[in-house]
């Protein structure tokens, strides 16, 4: 009985760990939120731009700077086709999110999800544990998961390397 309790727990220990896990590239699944403005957002609408997709959470000082960094970003770039959302998905997200956006003031479109969702878009399982915070994915003008980067890259999350990799999808053609 404990021999098969083992192979039990070990198969779903190694099956949550090949969940978490999605290959790039990979088809963008359907994203559809509304906003905190109350505006509805779709990502299928924007086909032919390059997406941002950030999940958050209102009280991780790197999402913070990610805001930051794809506030001055998307100012330079919405004009050359660059979208961007943020999704809060952390517990106190309704609650904190309207001092999140008065305290850094984003320009492009923040709502608050659910790890649901975010497991959804994400390529995880629900029952897996999810990617650190910030979770951002690069969606390139074709509908395209190209590039997803966790809050473990920390440097990542500067504005010169976001710039520097967002500027690579945004000088391809739109298909």
């Amino acid at each position: 009985m404990f021999r098969i309790l083992s192979t039990v727990l070990l198969l779903f220990a190694g099956a949550s760990l090949v969940l978490q896990a999605a290959e790039l590239p990979r088809a963008a699944g359907s994203l559809e939120v509304r906003t905190w403005e109350g505006e509805q957002w779709r990502l299928d609408q924007l086909k032919g731009k390059v997406v941002v997709v950030m999940f958050m959470s209102t009280s991780c000082p790197s999402c913070h700077a990610a805001t930051q960094a794809l506030k001055a970003i998307y100012e330079e770039s919405k004009k050359r086709g660059l979208e961007v959302i943020g999704i809060a998905t952390n517990r106190q997200a309704k609650t904190e999110m309207r001092s999140f956006v008065q305290r850094f003031e984003p320009n492009f479109p923040v709502t608050v999800g659910t790890r649901a969702l975010w497991a959804q878009f994400g390529g995880f399982s629900v029952m897996a544990r999810p990617p650190f915070y910030p979770h951002m994915l690069i969606v390139d003008r074709s509908g395209t998961i190209r590039e997803e980067h966790t809050g473990r890259e920390r440097n990542y999350y500067s504005y010169t390397n976001l710039r520097r990799l967002l500027e690579q999808y945004l000088q391809e053609p739109a298909s």
